[in-house]
């Protein structure tokens, strides 16, 4: 119960860009607890971090799990997870920041949280590499995969961004069309102006 109330204090800190500035004790006066039970708890910020970090990502393996349970196709799975990660993130939104600021948030983590975050899609999406045909190895395209899903989730409480259920389902349907079918263009010429 305190320990979560830490958790939920440094995350608190962290959506209102204060976390750096902070000390462990001022994180467990955010909390309403004291120094001393924040520090029975915690010995440093880096040490709350870490055990965050590993926190978040049980919570989004959970997540890929269940995602994985009826995976009869990658097309399954691929649904499957950017609508169960897109829920997870809309019922969560103080993970948004977190997942964004983590890597620049461990100092001592010896794997990176984001390269821990997203091995378990690297996997499927490996294991249909040759279906896909997309010239993006698994890595960018599920850093893609999962940024999609967040900035998509982010737009859920925005009163004049926020989107319907069709547009969701658009959105999704333009991700899985350019994982799994080739670019419209064959030009690198056309791909290279469009990047300048």
């Amino acid at each position: 119960m305190e320990r979560d109330a830490i958790f939920r204090a440094a995350l608190r800190l962290i959506n209102d860009g204060k976390f750096q500035a902070v000390s462990l004790a001022e994180v467990g006066y955010y909390a309403n607890l004291s120094e001393r039970t924040t520090r029975y708890f915690f010995e440093s910020k880096e040490r709350l971090i870490e055990e965050l970090c590993v926190e978040v990502l049980n919570m989004i393996q959970e997540v890929y799990d269940q995602s994985a349970v009826d995976c009869r196709s990658f097309e399954n799975f691929f649904f499957d997870t950017w609508i169960s990660l897109y829920e997870f993130y809309v019922r969560h939104p103080q993970l948004i920041a977190f997942v964004e600021q983590a890597g620049v948030l461990t100092t001592k983590h010896r794997v990176k949280f984001m390269d821990r975050l997203l091995t378990p899609l690297k996997k499927f999406f490996q294991a249909d590499a040759i279906n896909l045909g997309n010239k993006l190895s698994s890595g960018p395209m599920v850093a893609l995969f999962h940024g999609n899903i967040m900035a998509a989730a982010k737009l859920h409480d925005n009163p004049g961004l926020s989107l319907q259920q069709y547009e969701l389902r658009h959105i999704l349907q333009i991700l899985w069309t350019g994982v799994t079918m080739r670019p419209a263009m064959d030009k690198d010429e056309t791909l290279l102006r469009i990047a300048n």
